[in-house]
């Protein structure tokens, strides 16, 4: 498990990136500690990227709170479509989904209309506020807001 943590703003920024996978079965990302997004993909171009199998906002692998420093664990924006967050079925059970827990106000934001398409399923929540409704595609109608 790689260890991406830091004081910048983002803790991984795929802008304008396409194909980028963030995190494995068995070989997931603890990403926490940033002034205000874990992952954020951004952009027009960013497409068809996969983040599985993370854990997002806890201290360290125990689950450690520290006072829960990210904003937003995952934000989706900027026309970033096509991705996929967390696994392939609403099942965590069964799929390499992530663990967001302690980001501040939420797990997830689709923060545009423009960002569409996107797929967020198998994943476990423990935030301030919720992930918002994980296991489905949101287009831009559909968003959480």
């Amino acid at each position: 498990m790689s260890v991406l943590s830091s004081t910048q703003a983002y803790g991984v920024w795929v802008a304008q990136g396409q194909r980028q996978r963030i995190g494995r079965v068995q070989q997931g990302n603890l990403i926490s500690g940033n002034a205000q997004v874990g992952v954020r993909l951004y952009g027009p171009a960013t497409t068809d990227n996969v983040v599985q199998a993370n854990l997002i906002g806890p201290a360290s692998r125990r689950d450690d709170f520290v006072g829960g420093t990210q904003n937003v664990g995952v934000e989706i924006a900027d026309g970033a479509s096509h991705n996929v967050v967390g696994g392939d079925t609403p099942s965590a059970a069964t799929s390499p989904g992530n663990t967001l827990r302690y980001n501040q106000q939420h797990g997830i934001v689709v923060a545009d209309d423009q960002s569409r398409d996107n797929w967020l399923g198998a994943i476990s929540c423990s935030t301030y506020r919720p992930c918002d409704r994980p296991g489905q595609r949101w287009r831009n109608a559909e968003r959480p807001g």
